[in-house]
């Protein structure tokens, strides 16, 4: 496997905000994009080019980071990377703030000014984006969401697949379902079922 070539799969937006973090990190690797739609080989974001699609992944030997916003799209893809060739790589842009003892999941992306606090756990999969705060000991489940300003209080627990939306906040020791969905500014002061949507302030559920 060579090492030091990296394909991020996804060229939507948060590509561009993971290229952009990867711009300012110190690396060796060689940069490619991969995407399904194929009308897009051969174009260029933010200086990389696209010169694969998703049916070729199966066969790629390298560093994979799947650079896609929505949970269940970034899940499907990364299960399918398991049994491959390829190391799924963690990408934190440099101006975060990381505990030491703060643990992150393999593929995971930490954007600008996101805050992981002493013993954070952030499951596989996951998107911490800009400036969300995830206080002391909080856990976030595989392939969740939390979205841009958004702030977790001290040992709440996120399921996997939750989408926390942006300028949300979840009061300490609250803990949120598998698939449940926080819109944006919420103020969360309940337990959250799992695969269920709340919203408004404080958060009530939304049928």
């Amino acid at each position: 496997m060579n090492i030091n070539r990296l394909k991020i799969v996804g060229c939507g937006g948060h590509c561009k905000v993971v290229l952009d973090a990867l711009s300012l990190c110190e690396h060796q690797f060689q940069i490619s994009l991969c995407d399904s739609n194929k009308d897009l080989l051969g174009k260029e974001f933010l200086g990389v080019i696209v010169d694969s699609d998703m049916e070729s992944l199966s066969d790629y030997l390298g560093s994979i980071h799947v650079a896609i916003g929505q949970n269940e799209v970034r899940k499907k893809i990364l299960l399918q990377l398991v049994n491959s060739q390829s190391q799924l790589i963690t990408i934190i842009h440099p101006a975060a703030i990381i505990s030491k003892s703060a643990n992150i999941g393999a593929g995971s992306f930490i954007a600008a000014q996101a805050i992981l606090g002493p013993e954070s756990h952030i499951g596989q999969g996951c998107i911490i984006n800009h400036s969300a705060v995830v206080d002391h000991e909080v856990k976030v489940g595989d392939f969740s969401h939390i979205a841009p300003n958004s702030t977790l209080g001290g040992r709440v627990v996120i399921g996997s697949e939750v989408l926390v939306g942006a300028g949300a906040v979840i009061l300490p020791g609250i803990s949120v379902g598998d698939g449940a969905i926080i819109g944006a500014g919420a103020v969360v002061v309940e337990h959250v079922k799992q695969y269920t949507i709340v919203k408004g302030v404080p958060a009530v559920c939304k049928d």
